[in-house]
């Protein structure tokens, strides 16, 4: 091979680097021109407002106690163990049938620390839940008491 098939071998490479680089076109073009933002549907929407209520601190502590009377295994985890009472109160909200919310409280309060849950135990949690803040009354429903 001679010294003239090296250069043209060169500039045919250097000429598919260069084509190749342009394929992807104008970087500075691209830069210019500013992208138009899109909408998120997050920020389209307006902010939805939860109807299921989560536990103050004195109810989060009476649910807790309420619970570990039931078995101390349910609150070995004690966030966990109040997400899970939230998601019954959403079924207590959602106007769920009694053995619905019971079936349900039973399967996302069973296993692991707590093996197996009777059916006793699971309406006793769905009673805790209720008892200590998701009563299935609004404030408005319930009338005051007299004082004498």
């Amino acid at each position: 091979m001679g010294k003239g098939s090296w250069i043209v071998g060169g500039v045919v490479a250097l000429f598919v680097i260069g084509a190749a680089g342009s394929c992807g076109g104008d970087d500075d073009a691209k830069a210019d021109k500013p992208k138009a933002a899109k909408p998120s549907a997050a920020a389209s929407a307006p902010p939805r407002v939860s109807s299921v209520p989560s536990p103050n601190a004195h109810q989060r502590a009476d649910l807790l106690s309420a619970l570990k009377d039931i078995d101390a295994g349910l609150v070995a985890n004690e966030d966990r163990a109040v997400r899970r009472s939230v998601n019954v109160c959403s079924d207590i909200k959602g106007r769920k049938d009694s053995n619905t919310v019971k079936a349900n409280a039973k399967f996302r309060f069973e296993g692991g620390t707590v093996p197996h849950l009777s059916d006793a135990q699971s309406g006793r949690i769905v009673s805790a839940v209720q008892d200590t803040f998701c009563s299935a009354h609004k404030p408005t429903d319930i009338k005051p008491r007299s004082l004498t």
